[in-house]
């Protein structure tokens, strides 16, 4: 996170491809619990993707730097056959 420029940066590579990727989200939870969506990160179509969103709320960033725990944040990546989770990721 990037308060001053309001952006997040992220890189993943899901191992899968069909069906292709239908959404992806960053949550804030511990594993094994279900987290609101922080940010919206667009969806892996081709087995991977990388980039930076912008527009992050400034609240929201400048929280996350003071206070990021990777272990209270996943990415959820949702397809056709499963549209609640596909695959999560803690960070």
């Amino acid at each position: 996170m990037m308060p001053q420029t309001k952006a997040f940066t992220l890189a993943r590579q899901p191992n899968f491809r069909e069906p292709p990727a239908t959404a992806a989200h960053l949550h804030e939870a511990p594993a094994t619990t279900a987290g609101p969506i922080v940010v919206t990160l667009a969806p892996p179509t081709s087995g991977s993707s990388s980039g930076t969103v912008q527009d992050v709320d400034r609240e929201l960033a400048k929280e996350s730097c003071k206070i990021l725990i990777p272990d209270n944040y996943y990415v959820n990546v949702h397809n056709a056959d499963y549209p609640v989770e596909a695959l999560r990721g803690q960070l």
